[in-house]
């Protein structure tokens, strides 16, 4: 089963499998002769061996439309371009309280079996599902070499808030906007950091949206680069 399809009011949506394996994740700029060196990479590490199980993740980030058919607001400073723009204006308890909603919900219709949780992805989890899982290619950018060809970035004049989404090229996964468009919450935490996010934006220079690159957002903050991808 490479993918799962579930509906919500009438929203149908599908998370996609990664099948699980072993990876060298982060990035290194101090030796060139070692694992995941990148001249680019900036308090990236340390580079660690991860092997993960099987697990699914959506191919977009989530939606305007699943947002709103969960009864969550749209925040009045959030664009909305269409159903299909990720939803941002949002912070970690938002995303919590919609990922609680969106458990119950499923749970109840039977769409989800009682031991599953939807969940915002470890860090492990997004790289690896970025980088092309198994049939990874070894881009810097998920899902080619050049940005321009994969993501929303660089905040050009004619964008002023993400886009709505699998626009551009989709990564080896077929997973789109992992690069751009919106920076994707993961389920890391760090008590004087805040929550990590990875995968860069619409504003995002070249760099941001390498698949290791990392940024720090208050769990409070709200805006209008920040969204996130569910994870099962």
């Amino acid at each position: 089963m490479d993918k799962r399809f579930f509906t919500l009011s009438d929203v149908s949506f599908t998370l996609t499998l990664v099948q699980g394996g072993t990876f060298f994740q982060g990035a290194q700029n101090t030796d060139s002769l070692d694992k995941n060196f990148d001249v680019d990479s900036y308090e990236e590490g340390p580079v660690r061996e991860v092997t993960l199980p099987d697990f699914f993740i959506a191919p977009i980030p989530l939606t305007l439309d699943l947002w709103t058919a969960a009864g969550r607001n749209v925040n009045a400073d959030s664009p909305a371009i269409s159903p299909e723009t990720p939803v941002t204006h949002i912070n970690a308890l938002d995303v919590t309280l919609f990922i609680e909603y969106l458990n119950s919900r499923l749970h109840r219709d039977g769409q989800l079996q009682p031991e599953e949780r939807f969940h915002l992805p470890s860090e492990d989890q997004w790289e690896f599902a970025a980088r092309g899982g198994l049939l990874s290619k070894g881009f810097r950018m998920s899902g080619g070499l050049y940005l321009q060809e994969v993501a929303w970035a660089e905040g050009r004049v004619e964008m002023e808030w993400a886009q709505p989404v699998a626009r551009k090229q989709p990564n080896e996964l077929e997973l789109y906007d992992m690069s751009g468009n919106v920076w994707e919450m993961t389920s890391v935490r760090h008590p004087s950091k805040g929550l990590l996010a990875k995968g860069g934006a619409w504003d995002s220079p070249y760099n941001d949206c390498r698949v290791t690159a990392r940024k720090w957002f208050s769990p409070s903050t709200r805006s209008r680069s920040l969204g996130f991808r569910l994870a099962l």
